[in-house]
């Protein structure tokens, strides 16, 4: 599914040196570059933790709907009803967290889902969404803390 987009733990750690040496090749003064902890952004939130695979799943799904057509109150809760009946089940199961990232990013690498849609709800799905740090990927924590001027540890 992933094609020529490697994974980290497909790759020598020499491979890894040299790629995030070339990513932030950039940086400079205030400029600085995070570079994703496992392969894609979505892929890292949902594999991150189950809240924010549960969120991202709710995503997918509806961005999934909106190819068709834009879901109203009642089909958005149909949807996130049914999502998390999925998201429920897999964490009964104890399926590990990095296979349901993979089954909620699948939509989006086969384009079955956009992955701007998906982005739009699921900031939509994140204003009522309580997160820790530990629910979002560290290189992104890092990232926050930089724009915001405290340094990482």
């Amino acid at each position: 599914m992933r094609g020529e987009l490697k994974r980290w733990d497909e790759m020598t750690e020499q491979q890894i040196a040299a790629y995030v040496t070339d990513l932030a090749s950039g940086d400079d003064g205030l400029v600085k570059t995070f570079v994703s902890t496992w392969w894609t952004l979505e892929y890292d939130l949902a594999a991150t933790s189950w809240t924010m695979a549960r969120l991202m799943y709710r995503a997918v799904k509806l961005a999934s709907v909106a190819e068709r057509s834009w879901p109203d109150a009642a089909k958005t809760d149909q949807v996130i009803a049914r999502a998390d009946k999925n998201i429920d089940e897999w964490e009964s199961q104890d399926l590990p967290l990095e296979q349901a990232a993979l089954n909620i990013y699948g939509p989006l690498k086969l384009n079955s889902a956009s992955k701007s849609i998906t982005a739009q709800f699921a900031a939509q799905l994140l204003t009522s969404t309580p997160l820790t740090e530990s629910d979002v990927p560290p290189y992104l924590v890092d990232a926050f803390k930089h724009l915001c001027g405290e340094v990482p540890p």
